[in-house]
């Protein structure tokens, strides 16, 4: 959560004067497949997430995304902690996508109901 409340006020410098070295780049690409941003992803220091990931827009080049991908957490377990008021969207491979109505996140979840990713914004 602390790094959601960086968003639109993180630069890359930002992160990695917080975060170190990161372990990947890549384009940030729109609906229309046009880069648009820079995801660079980082080590997460406190363990609790295997990888972070943050997005930066190519116009300014401030935080606008904020991915996490989870060690071990379930659609379950993020509904007992964030509750249940959700959209979802079937996406490929048999995984499903819960955008939260009410919060500033979405869930991206297996078939088996693990939890691939959280993306905040």
């Amino acid at each position: 959560m602390f790094l959601q409340k960086q968003i639109s006020q993180w630069q890359e410098s930002d992160a990695r004067a917080l975060l170190g070295k990161s372990s990947a780049e890549r384009p940030s690409l729109d609906e229309n497949n046009v880069e648009n941003g820079r995801i660079v992803a980082f080590s997460d220091p406190t363990n609790h997430f295997r990888q972070i990931e943050l997005d930066f827009d190519k116009q300014y080049g401030r935080l606008r995304t904020v991915f996490v991908y989870p060690q071990n957490l379930t659609w379950n377990d993020c509904r007992r902690m964030f509750g249940g008021k959700v959209n979802a969207t079937l996406a490929n491979k048999g995984r499903r996508f819960y955008s939260y109505v009410d919060k500033k996140l979405d869930v991206l979840v297996d078939p088996a109901g693990k939890v691939i990713s959280l993306g905040l914004y």
